[in-house]
């Protein structure tokens, strides 16, 4: 009996719709992964970003008894942007430039869009207190312990209350 050689050099339709299936699920889950991965390191930089603005809010209170007074100032804000407001001008001397969030969209952080918010007027003493409110993507940190903030005429603000990954920090009242 003789054999006639077949000559198969190629793949099978089946064949090449299961591989292109199989990269298709692997993309798909690199892609996940990678935005996933991003949206915590934005997280980081917004954690580190409050901290080292409530950093030089407590430096300059030690220094002149009082915060920025100031209401809402977002770093959406042209004045933000260009440091050139009360908040920027008071906290010259301990940084730069204000920190910016990493999607810095319009509008304000307790209304759920990604930007920092930062207040202190009014309630019962000007300066004495102060808010900041952000927006994390994971909606929750393990780094943020305390959410919500005391104003001096006994007020709290609280504006994500436990949703959206609103929080809002600050200083409670020094008088």
């Amino acid at each position: 009996m003789i054999f006639k050689k077949t000559d198969n050099r190629g793949f099978t339709l089946i064949e090449l719709l299961i591989v292109i299936a199989i990269i298709g699920l692997l993309s798909t889950l690199a892609i996940a992964a990678l935005k996933n991965a991003q949206a915590k390191s934005r997280d980081i930089k917004r954690i580190a970003d409050i901290r080292q603005l409530m950093t030089a809010l407590e430096l300059y209170y030690d220094q002149n008894k009082i915060y920025p007074i100031s209401s809402w100032l977002n770093s959406s804000d042209a004045a933000w942007l260009n440091n050139s407001n009360v908040l920027a001008t008071a906290l010259a001397p301990y940084l730069s430039k204000l920190p910016i969030d990493p999607k810095n969209e319009a509008g304000y952080a307790y209304s759920g869009v990604y930007t920092y918010s930062y207040f202190s007027s009014n309630y019962g003493a000007s300066g004495q207190w102060y808010m900041i409110v952000y927006r994390l993507e994971d909606g929750r940190s393990i780094l943020q312990t305390k959410d919500g903030v005391r104003a001096c005429n006994g007020s709290n603000f609280h504006y994500g209350n436990n949703s959206n990954g609103v929080l809002t920090v600050g200083r409670e009242c020094q008088i």
